[in-house]
């Protein structure tokens, strides 16, 4: 079997990784998580190294998990909240520059579910779960970061059909709903 002369920094180890946690009944997130954290590390440091785009890195690591557990036939939900709380703890990053990172591998999640015929709803949940149990950690206001990161997630399902944003914003509804009693705030975003 030939193999891509140029493939994506850690995009093959972590679908592979992916792949044998899921099949091997591991739990869901923390395989997910853990692999993503440390294929982030790893690809951030050596991303300038060579020329690589942080942002690509973060989308062909987070392409990678989700080819994976779509594979395995994992639960989409639970591997995408464990892929936004490891794109965040392998970042290293806090604040604005944690989120610009998630919401990149955010996107990705989101297309690829959708190209490969997953459920986008499930992963966009599972995004914006992994977000919230990581989010004052990195000293992120919990409303309005989860608001930002749930219009681009419907924003990338709308290059997939109206249908597949409404699903998709529906369910970040649900999630923001609760976010909203939570911390009492009464905002639409």
């Amino acid at each position: 079997m030939k193999s891509n002369p140029r493939p994506s920094p850690g995009a093959h180890p972590i679908r592979e990784g992916t792949v044998r946690a899921l099949r091997d009944g591991g739990d869901v997130f923390r395989s997910v998580a853990d692999a993503v954290a440390r294929g982030i590390a790893d690809a951030v440091r050596g991303a300038g190294r060579v020329g690589v785009a942080t942002a690509d890195v973060v989308s062909g690591v987070a392409g990678s998990a989700v080819q994976g557990t779509l594979e395995a036939g994992g639960d989409l939900r639970l591997a995408s909240r464990g892929i936004a709380v490891g794109v965040l703890r392998g970042s290293r990053k806090t604040g604005g520059a944690a989120l610009r990172m998630l919401r990149e591998a955010a996107k990705t999640v989101i297309r690829q579910t959708a190209r490969r015929g997953g459920d986008s709803a499930r992963a966009a949940a599972g995004l914006l779960e992994g977000l919230l149990d990581r989010a004052r950690a990195l000293g992120l206001r919990v409303g309005p970061s989860a608001a930002l990161l749930a219009r681009d997630l419907a924003d990338a399902a709308e290059e997939f059909g109206a249908s597949a944003a409404e699903e998709v914003r529906a369910a970040a509804a649900g999630i923001l709903g609760g976010v909203r009693r939570a911390t009492g705030t009464t905002s639409k975003n």
